[in-house]
Formats: C-alpha cells, structure tokens, sequence
C-alpha cells in the first residue's frame, strides 16, 4: 500500500512540474476554426481524446470476439439452445443418452 501512495505522490509532482512549466499560450487550427489555448490545456484534451477513442475501440473489438460464427456452419450460435456453462454431471448424461430416440 505504501509503495503505491509513493508512486501516486511522484506522478502528482511530475504532473505539477509539467504544468507549471507549460503554461505558454499556443493557437490550434482545426479547419476553418481557430483558437489559442494554454498548451497543457491542449495536451490534457487531447490525453483525454485518447482515453474515450482507445475505451470504445476496446469495447468494439470486445463485442466483436463474442460474435464469431461458428466455423462448421457459418451460423451464430443461437442462445436458447447453448447450454448452461455448468457441466453436466455423469448421471445427467447418462439418462441422457438413455432417452435419447
């Protein structure tokens, strides 16, 4: 717990030099707009930027992967006939495969 305190206090007083040192107004254009903003402002937004772009990636690719098809049909799976994630028990199966026609 210690260790992790001490790397939270590092990171703030770095955060506190880089912001103290990049106060200079700098001017962004973006097509035909134009602003001038302190450029630790401009780095915090675009961090920002960053963050929310790489969360929805993530979250895309995620639920992408849960909805491969399968490889023998080329079909998705359909949820009401998959069964519980829990295995079956040998009793089960058995008298399964008993009834089965």
């Amino acid at each position: 717990m210690k260790i992790k305190l001490a790397v939270c206090l590092v990171l703030a007083l770095f955060t506190f030099i880089f912001i103290t040192q990049n106060t200079a107004t700098v001017t962004v254009a973006f097509l035909v707009w134009s602003i001038e903003m302190s450029l630790v402002l401009l780095l915090f937004i675009m961090l920002g930027t960053g963050v929310i772009l790489g969360w929805l990636l993530h979250s895309y690719v995620r639920f992408r992967g849960q909805r491969k098809p399968i490889k023998s049909t080329g079909k998705m799976p359909d949820p009401a006939k998959t069964t519980s994630a829990e295995p079956a028990s040998r009793e089960q199966t058995r008298q399964k495969e008993e009834h089965a026609p």
